[in-house]
């Protein structure tokens, strides 16, 4: 897309297009990143897999709205034999199976590279997608994660991509190792700054959500849903408690030891 010069109020007479969001009320506007991040076994997969799926039938995830979007899932991590089975588990509790929700499984696709975007671009003109999910960060990365520079070149695909496709991505990424106050005998909890990685992928975000395993009383497994960071949302969400019953994940209430009350 060719970047016009204009002149203030060549610019004030612009027409933008309608920005129809992927999650309502400005979560996730079309056209900008997420990224949901948490430590291991935090069902972080799961909760992407279910709003590809929400997105592709435009149904809520969560307690958030959506809009339906041809969808694009990445995934970096599982043999696609194995990622078969999340699929058809998820067709059965959702007792649906979408055709405009597409996805490909490649372990070995770097995306900082010229090789992998130009893939990339192509699996996504070929969906339509504006929707477009990758699980996860770490495994598209060929060089160092840390390294401000490096991860520049990531945040170039992401926005070259956005321009071309006019789509959204939404990452699954991992927490930095633990940190532990021996003082207070407690972890450390510094939300975004936790996260895997040079600030500059937490600061191009434009939606940040922390998953983390809570326990609470009478549900066998619960997460805290935490919203960290909405740019262009004025009132951000609470902290949502979930019980993960058959992969689905339901609102609950109660004291979320281990999480922010």
């Amino acid at each position: 897309m060719p970047k016009l010069l204009r002149s203030g109020h060549e610019f004030l007479q612009y027409q933008p297009r309608p920005i129809i969001p992927i999650i309502r009320n400005r979560i996730l506007p079309l056209q900008s990143f997420m990224i949901l991040w948490g430590d291991f076994d935090t069902w972080k997969s799961w909760l992407m897999l279910d709003l590809g799926w929400s997105v592709a039938q435009g149904e809520p995830w969560l307690i958030f709205g959506t809009n339906k979007y041809n969808v694009l899932l990445l995934n970096t991590e599982l043999p696609e034999d194995l990622y078969h089975e999340r699929w058809t588990i998820m067709t059965q509790t959702r007792k649906s199976c979408p055709d405009n929700f597409y996805t490909v499984h490649d372990s070995t696709i770097k995306l900082d590279t010229p090789q992998g975007q130009a893939q990339l671009s192509q699996w996504i003109e070929n969906s339509g997608a504006k929707l477009v999910i990758i699980d996860n960060l770490y495994r598209t990365f060929s060089g160092d994660v840390n390294n401000g520079v490096q991860a520049n070149k990531m945040l170039d695909t992401f926005n070259t991509l956005r321009d071309i496709h006019g789509c959204s991505f939404a990452i699954v990424h991992h927490s930095r190792k633990t940190s532990y106050d021996i003082a207070r005998q407690q972890v450390i909890r510094r939300g975004a700054e936790d996260l895997t990685g040079s600030k500059y992928l937490a600061n191009n975000m434009a939606t940040i959500f922390e998953s983390r395993k809570v326990t609470i009383d009478g549900i066998d497994r619960a997460i805290q849903l935490i919203p960290e960071k909405m740019w262009f949302e004025a009132t951000p969400p609470p902290p949502l408690n979930l019980a993960v019953v058959d992969t689905q994940f339901a609102l609950v209430s109660g004291y979320a030891k281990g999480g922010i009350v």
